[in-house]
């Protein structure tokens, strides 16, 4: 049974914050060992704060709701509350404390560890 999120955070179950992020200012990449799946993590900053943020990943639903929401909570926030944020605040905003969404929230909150950790310029191409 899927979960319905608070409409107070204006998350939908179709992201819309689903793809790479042209001209981003921080990237981060999270891998799980277990299975191998992933989670991208990009953030555009102005002035100091996240303005946008979006993610891919290629793990289940599980992993594309908490790719969003954390891509989605972000918004708004200096890079130190964003630095601040825990696997605590996304299962919270999510409502969902089970297995599953325990592992997404934290490879989710890992990759934006990552992206704050590495600013850009990344090795690689710039999306």
């Amino acid at each position: 049974m899927r979960k319905v999120l608070p409409s107070s955070i204006g998350f939908r179950l179709v992201p819309g914050n689903f793809s790479p992020m042209k001209g981003a200012d921080l990237h981060g990449r999270a891998q799980e060992g277990g299975c191998g799946h992933a989670l991208d993590l990009w953030l555009k900053v102005e002035d100091g704060r996240v303005a946008a943020g979006s993610y891919t990943t290629d793990g289940c639903e599980s992993f594309v709701i908490c790719g969003s929401l954390v891509a989605h909570l972000v918004r708004g926030r200096t890079l130190q509350e964003a630095a601040a944020m825990d696997v605590e605040d996304v299962l919270e905003a999510l409502g969902d404390g089970d297995d599953a969404s325990y592992h997404s929230a934290e490879l989710a909150v890992d990759a934006l560890r990552d992206a704050l950790a590495n600013p850009w310029p990344a090795p690689g191409p710039r999306p």
